[in-house]
């Protein structure tokens, strides 16, 4: 699901089999110059290598991602290393839990799980 927000576009993702950066791609073309805001859900990188991951990891930087919340088959390993190649911090790019929730203008609220 995609949503064009005031602050860009939010992508929420069940389990991104065709790819994340082939679901952007197509986003981009139906709403050029609006940058990704967030991506939240399953990215399906958790079988991905250290090669892809920071392939991807560049895309989404292009992309403008300025939130990451990778849960499901994101894999632990690749929210990390996508977090670090984007220059995000833990309060921007975590693992999601439940609980977790995001909030335009406020950004990600971890949920007690996670705290």
């Amino acid at each position: 699901m995609l949503i064009n927000t005031p602050k860009g576009l939010v992508l929420i993702a069940g389990c991104g089999h065709a790819g994340v950066i082939n679901i952007l791609t197509f986003a981009e073309k139906e709403f050029p110059n609006t940058p990704v805001y967030a991506v939240l859900g399953g990215l399906h990188l958790f079988p991905a290598t250290d090669q892809q991951i920071s392939w991807t990891a560049d895309k989404l930087k292009d992309f403008g991602v300025s939130y990451l919340v990778g849960a499901h088959c994101t894999g632990i390993e690749s929210v990390y290393q996508i977090r670090q190649r984007l220059g995000l911090t833990r309060q921007s790019a975590v693992v999601g839990a439940v609980g977790a929730t995001f909030v335009l203008g406020e950004g990600i609220h971890p949920g007690r799980l996670a705290q």
